[in-house]
């Protein structure tokens, strides 16, 4: 395969993906959001991460296919049955990301799963 029709298909690949960076406010705390996060995104088949904000919300990434992040935006907006959702800020969003934004935006990640990071 030539180096054309490889980055052909790299750029094709990542244009049926997307990255979403957000933080859920409300009662996301003490109410397993992370870990439920965390379910979800791994069934889902993203990768990314999340954690606790100072101010209570929850921020994280997540990565993957176009569709399966719409799904994920649905399930961010009503969070666990716990959960009370009162806000999700989507601080940056990229359809079709290139490996720099993903790598800039998972930090760290390159273990291809979601995990639930201890800040």
């Amino acid at each position: 395969m030539s180096l054309f029709n490889l980055r052909r298909l790299t750029t094709m690949a990542s244009a049926n993906k997307s990255i979403v960076h957000f933080k859920a406010g409300g009662s996301s705390q003490g109410v397993c959001f992370r870990a439920e996060t965390k379910d979800q995104a791994t069934a889902m088949g993203l990768t990314g991460w999340c954690h606790n904000h100072p101010d209570s919300s929850v921020e994280g990434v997540a990565y993957g296919p176009t569709e399966k992040i719409k799904e994920f935006r649905k399930y961010l907006a009503e969070g666990p049955s716990a959960a009370s959702v009162e806000r999700v800020e989507y601080i940056r969003e990229v359809d079709g990301p290139e490996k720099q934004v993903v790598d800039e935006l998972i930090d760290g990640n390159n273990k291809g799963e979601f995990e639930v990071r201890r800040h």
